[in-house]
């Protein structure tokens, strides 16, 4: 797996992926954007300063790079990543912030912004990461097959995300954009420290993308994710 990605800097990652007896392949590039951008979010929506100098200059670097990523003419998918665990374990940052504060502030930031996903936009997923954690109604991690996780997650952002996710689906729907909530696991994790992998989650976002994007030789052919 990469490094986590730095304050400074964009990780980017150029694929090409094709299906089992497909001759030609599907070309994808993921821009990984560094979770600062979000406290960048915050400073803009609500007029304040958390980020010190010099990660304000890094993080306003990478913004540009957001900036410019969504301008392009590529086709876009977009995906938001919210950590399950973090949120239910109600963990705050230094500013005594949350997941929450810094969505929030994402929303009204795309709310305002009327063509940030009709330009050039195929879809949109919020993924739920962790999702090994997310537990039933009576409290247990086990037993719970995909879909179940998954329809428990779009409760869980619903309750804990709701301003966040209105914003998004509703500028989804103004645009035709689709959009789908998502989880993603490495496994089920046993006493911390032992993992039972399970390929489920990221054959499924991967199925999506061959979906979504087309073989080499259609006529809009490179996609940012």
């Amino acid at each position: 797996m990469p490094a986590a990605t730095q304050k400074d800097r964009t990780q980017y990652m150029p694929l090409l992926l094709k299906k089992r007896n497909e001759e030609k392949y599907r070309q994808i590039s993921f821009f990984e954007l560094s979770g600062e951008v979000f406290k960048y979010f915050y400073e803009l929506e609500n007029n304040c300063n958390i980020l010190d100098d010099v990660d304000r200059s890094n993080v306003e670097s990478a913004f540009k790079t957001l900036n410019l990523l969504i301008s392009s003419k590529n086709q876009k998918i977009h995906f938001f990543f919210i950590d399950y665990q973090q949120e239910t374990k109600g963990i705050r940052d230094k500013h005594n912030l949350t997941q929450e504060n810094y969505l929030n502030a994402a929303a009204t930031y795309f709310r305002d912004r009327e063509d940030i996903f009709k330009k050039k936009t195929d879809a949109v997923y919020v993924v739920v990461t962790k999702s090994d954690q997310i537990k039933s109604d009576n409290g247990s991690t086990s037993h719970l097959n995909g879909e179940i996780r998954t329809q428990l997650a779009g409760r869980f952002l619903s309750e804990n995300f709701g301003n966040f996710m209105d914003v998004i689906k509703h500028r989804c729907k103004k645009d035709s954009v689709d959009f789908n909530v998502k989880i993603f696991s490495i496994g089920d994790v046993y006493f911390k420290s032992i993992c039972k992998i399970n390929y489920y989650y990221a054959t499924n976002i991967v199925e999506d993308l061959l979906k979504k994007v087309k073989p080499a030789g259609w006529k809009q052919n490179f996609k940012m994710v």
